[in-house]
């Protein structure tokens, strides 16, 4: 008997940036690469929208005129269930790229981007959280179906 596979859910992405042309930009090439897109044009309706819902990737802009995204990084830092963040901004110097290490960004794209390697840094960010966020219960659960198949599964290096 074969199960019916229900499509994978489309990653939610929210795109932070106050230029409204780049939100619209960016939730047109997102949607058409498999993203649902929420955007917010300032660092205080992105946080709203977080509090609101579950995003799998946030594209933030770090100048902005209210809360700019530094503010929202350092708000994060604190929130459990934060998503991962690309940083899309002009900002390309040495003190930014390191500010932007030590508030643990994900990815670092530096505008003018190219469409192809945004995209590619999407795929990573959303694939490499989705790895790590995989729960006991279900490393458990294939653990105990490998061993029924007469495999057994561990790695002393992840501690499962």
């Amino acid at each position: 008997m074969q199960r019916a596979t229900q499509p994978a859910p489309r990653p939610r992405v929210l795109v932070v940036d106050d230029e409204t042309d780049v939100c619209e930009l960016m939730g047109r090439i997102l949607a058409d690469a498999g993203y649902d897109v929420d955007t917010a044009d300032d660092g205080a309706p992105a946080l709203e929208k977080l509090e609101a819902g579950r995003y799998d990737l946030m594209i933030l802009d770090l100048m902005m005129p209210v809360v700019e995204g530094w503010a929202v990084l350092e708000h994060l830092r604190n929130e459990p269930l934060a998503p991962p963040v690309l940083v899309l901004t002009c900002r390309g110097d040495h003190e930014s790229l390191a500010r932007g290490l030590r508030e643990r960004v994900a990815a670092y794209v530096i505008k003018p981007f190219e469409i192809p390697l945004l995209l590619e840094a999407c795929r990573h960010v959303v694939a490499e959280a989705s790895r790590a966020a995989l729960p006991s219960e279900r490393r458990q659960q294939a653990r105990a179906a490998a061993r029924q198949g007469g495999l057994v599964a561990r790695s002393a290096a992840r501690g499962y």
